[in-house]
């Protein structure tokens, strides 16, 4: 019998251990590669990311919007979303078959990763959208004229089922005359669907001159804010080396695309300043020019982080017009030469944004800086404020507000949160009334302090469980609510242990 009571004892105790042991040690290994991946950066980008980490008291002053290659898989853990209001998940991509059958490529969207993305960025108040684009432009005029409710509720599930999000960022780069007013109804019906669940539209659009069609007035009430693509103005199809994002173009390069000149003619058209926001490259361009015949050629693409550990990057060079960075250097009659913005020409791009009252700036993409802490910096710096101390009723103020929150997301859950309840009281109830049924049982309660003890236990850690259940369901960051109800499990199961065992040696002591 004795053996029996341990073994009940050693169950309820250790079961508080075990209880999410995966969920930990995931968390643990989260923190560990983090604290990790900052041992390979210097000791000066460990002690500014450390400070950063340790200042909450940042506010934005501009939007901050970037985007997340799917491809580069864990990379988002390491991601600064307090310096970020919007990231979006790139991407989903729709395509179609020969035989006109719609389908999709989530690139992990409706796996773990892309939850647990969400839940970091959740916590830090960053939005996290889904990205989609349409495969080929016939794909696209399909949709538009064929597919669009099909496609519209598709897009809704994404954001709603599949993960909880907070909308959708529709890439565009070309839409022709004779599609003008289907693109402008399937904008409408996606915008009107997605706010009913409380979720958000926003359209980026390519810097190129492939959008003239379309009336932006007219989408001005649907479309949360326009992310205009401002880079790729020299690229693979260009017929000469250029930056990849020059700020003007003065009489050194050829065409006369340039930054200055798109935001221009967006904000001509129609789009307000205060919904227009910039994306620039975190990468460069390698172009190789034959110095004897003057043809230049697209060699690669290099990711930011790639050049600044490059051995070249110590040439670096600006140009004042185009307001980039680069860097040459030659091998028999070949010149090379890679054009990129630094922290110089970003901090030059990031002022301008200020003065011409833009929504904000873009990034294209979030980790190609893995490894480097100076662009979140330089993003801390120009877009980000201390902010005024409140007073104590301001105080007051947000404390009910959050306790609001709290109340409407409980509401929200309260099918799971009663199921969790009723579930309690019943085995609780069960317990109750199947004890005093049984007579020898309530002797047992009554007389045996060793199985009033295990009975008080057993209530005990049904009792935990239940809390345990009313927590998951009613709160989305669970892990410091579960830590606490631990520490109350086990100071509870200690409190009672102790009365009863000083029970046992007062008892044990009164026998002569």
């Amino acid at each position: 019998m004795k053996k029996i009571k341990w073994i009940i004892i050693s169950f309820l105790l250790f079961s508080l251990i075990a209880c999410e042991e995966k969920r930990d040690e995931e968390r643990d290994n989260v923190i560990l590669n983090s604290f990790l991946q900052k041992i390979k950066n210097s000791k000066e980008a460990l002690k500014d990311s450390l400070a950063h980490y340790n200042d909450t008291s940042l506010r934005l002053t501009k939007t901050v919007f970037g985007w997340h290659p799917s491809w580069l898989g864990d990379s988002y853990k390491y991601y600064h979303y307090d310096l970020l209001s919007s990231l979006a998940y790139f991407s989903c991509t729709i395509d179609k078959t020969d035989e006109d059958l719609i389908f999709y490529y989530l690139n992990g969207w409706d796996q773990e990763r892309a939850s647990d993305l969400i839940r970091l960025a959740h916590k830090k108040d960053c939005e996290v959208l889904l990205a989609v684009k349409f495969e080929t432009i016939s794909t696209m005029n399909y949709v538009l004229k064929e597919e669009q409710d099909a496609v519209v509720a598709k897009l809704n599930s994404l954001v709603t089922s599949t993960q909880d999000a907070d909308g959708i960022n529709l890439i565009i780069s070309i839409i022709s005359d004779s599609n003008r007013l289907y693109f402008q109804e399937f904008v409408q019906k996606l915008a009107t669907v997605l706010k009913k669940n409380n979720k958000k539209l926003t359209l980026t659009i390519s810097a190129t001159p492939h959008l003239n069609s379309v009336d932006f007035q007219n989408l001005d009430a649907y479309v949360e804010s326009y992310i205009m693509q401002g880079y790729n103005y020299h690229y693979i199809d260009s017929e000469d080396e250029g930056p990849v994002a020059p700020l003007y173009s003065g009489k050194k390069w050829k065409e006369k695309r340039n930054i200055n000149n798109s935001v221009t003619d967006y904000l001509n058209r129609g789009i307000a300043k205060e919904k227009l926001v910039l994306a620039l490259p975190y990468y460069g361009v390698l172009w190789e020019k034959d110095t004897a015949t003057n043809v230049s050629m697209y060699v690669r693409a290099f990711r930011i982080n790639e050049i600044l550990a490059s051995s070249y990057y110590e040439q670096i060079q600006y140009d004042t017009i185009s307001h980039t960075a680069f860097y040459e250097y030659y091998e028999d009659e070949t010149q090379y030469i890679c054009y990129f913005d630094d922290t110089k020409t970003l901090n030059y791009k990031y002022d301008w944004i200020k003065e011409k009252g833009l929504k904000g700036v873009g990034i294209w993409a979030l980790g190609y800086d893995e490894g480097y802490e100076i662009l979140w910096n330089l993003l801390k710096k120009d877009f980000t404020e201390q902010p005024e101390k409140k007073t104590l009723k301001e105080e007051e103020q947000t404390i009910l507000a959050d306790i609001k929150a709290s109340l409407k997301k409980i509401i929200s859950q309260k099918y799971s949160i009663i199921t969790a309840i009723v579930l309690f009281v019943f085995l609780l109830c069960l317990a109750i009334v199947g004890t005093f049924a049984s007579w020898v049982i309530k002797q047992k309660i009554e007389y045996d302090s060793w199985f009033r003890y295990i009975f008080s236990l057993v209530i005990l850690y049904l009792l935990y469980l239940a809390c345990y259940g009313v927590i998951n369901a009613a709160f989305y960051e669970t892990y410091d609510a579960i830590i606490y109800l631990r520490y109350i499990y086990l100071l509870s199961f200690l409190l009672l242990s102790t009365l009863f065992f000083l029970q046992k040696i007062r008892i044990n002591q009164d026998k002569p």
